[in-house]
């Protein structure tokens, strides 16, 4: 069955069900939520015997944010419905896992904590001479690289040059066929 069904859904799903005509159906629909949202706002809850309890709660007023503007507004008070389904209709619902048993997960041990010790000052002015001398060589690589790269990319037709004879027409062609691929 799917996530959300529409009212005509759930009529239908009566009219197969029970046989009754649809109109029957949508009456009974229409009438049993009625009665409900009545129940809510005379007692605060219902009880629908074999089905569950629907209880109004109070949500209080707060401040909120626009999702496309960031702009901060007032959520006013409201009440929300809440449903607990009985025991019978949470055993229907579960039976196919109904075997299984919850069981604890061991927690791992987390290891204390270390002191940190500063290493002694030679250590950390030979580290800091060596990040020098390695950053120094990755720079004359990455230098040494982009001339070549450059030639590859260039070679593939990357960047132009080298098959220049696609015209307007045919890129915006080849354009048109990916775009439909995607």
């Amino acid at each position: 069955m799917q996530d959300n069904m529409t009212a005509m859904e759930v009529v239908n799903a009566l009219t197969v069900a029970t046989a009754w005509s649809k109109t029957f159906s949508r009456q009974f629909l229409s009438e049993l939520i009625d009665v409900i949202v009545a129940g809510l706002e005379r007692d605060g809850e219902v009880r629908v015997r074999g089905l569950g309890l629907f209880r109004s709660k109070r949500v209080e007023e707060r401040i909120g944010r626009n999702p496309r503007t960031g702009e901060a507004l007032v959520i006013p008070a409201h009440y929300n419905v809440q449903f607990t389904p009985e025991k019978s209709l949470r055993e229907l619902v579960n039976r196919r896992n109904a075997h299984l048993k919850p069981s604890w997960i061991k927690e791992k041990s987390t290891p204390e904590p270390q002191k940190h010790i500063p290493p002694p000052v030679a250590a950390v002015v030979t580290k800091s001479y060596r990040r020098k001398s390695l950053s120094g060589l990755w720079l004359v690589l990455l230098l040494g690289a982009i001339p070549i790269l450059w030639c590859l990319l260039h070679a593939a037709g990357w960047l132009g040059g080298a098959n220049e004879k696609n015209t307007a027409a045919e890129s915006s062609a080849m354009r048109e066929t990916t775009s439909e691929a995607i």
